[in-house]
């Protein structure tokens, strides 16, 4: 009996459009957390989430239409950039999540979790991969990680951040 593949490309079940979001890319991951001071934003935030984990090369203000995806089926790490990129799109990174929980506090994006920001990755000891999501936790939303082992496919449950249309803002 074959075992079931994945395809190159997934078509995602579910896209909620986010609308319009400006990312500070000159800010750090500490600035944004220290700045959010509203548990209807972000709550808590795990000590992972620094600029030295998820270092940046962007820089400015850059303005994107961003959604979130979900696919309902478990896929490996290259089907899923495959499966964004096909459609003209990226896989959001940590600063655009992190934005994305301050410019939209509680309880706008609850029915929007958990909300990962598959684009960047950490590699820790152990060639363990880490992410940053978003999820609640009775009425507060945290800003936590996901460790994935070297090899381990994205499960069902998550939504991904995904970004168009790039563009500076103009002062």
């Amino acid at each position: 009996m074959a075992l079931a593949t994945t395809p190159a490309i997934v078509r995602p079940k579910k896209i909620v459009e986010l609308g319009e979001l400006t990312v500070d890319y000159d800010e750090t991951i500490a600035a944004k957390i220290a700045w959010n001071g509203d548990p209807k934003r972000i709550a808590w935030n795990t000590p992972l989430a620094t600029d030295e984990n998820f270092p940046d090369k962007n820089t400015g203000k850059i303005v994107y239409d961003a959604s979130a995806w979900h696919f309902g089926v478990w896929m490996p790490k290259d089907v899923l950039k495959a499966s964004v990129e096909a459609e003209g799109k990226i896989l959001g990174t940590p600063k655009p999540l992190i934005d994305s929980a301050i410019r939209n506090p509680r309880p706008k994006l609850d029915n929007i979790m958990p909300l990962v920001a598959a684009g960047q990755e950490f590699v820790g000891a152990r060639r363990h991969r880490y992410a940053l999501y978003l999820d609640r936790h009775g009425g507060k939303r945290y800003l936590d990680f996901v460790l994935l082992d070297s090899d381990e496919e994205w499960v069902d449950r998550w939504l991904f951040l995904v970004l168009a249309g790039a563009r500076p803002l103009r002062a």
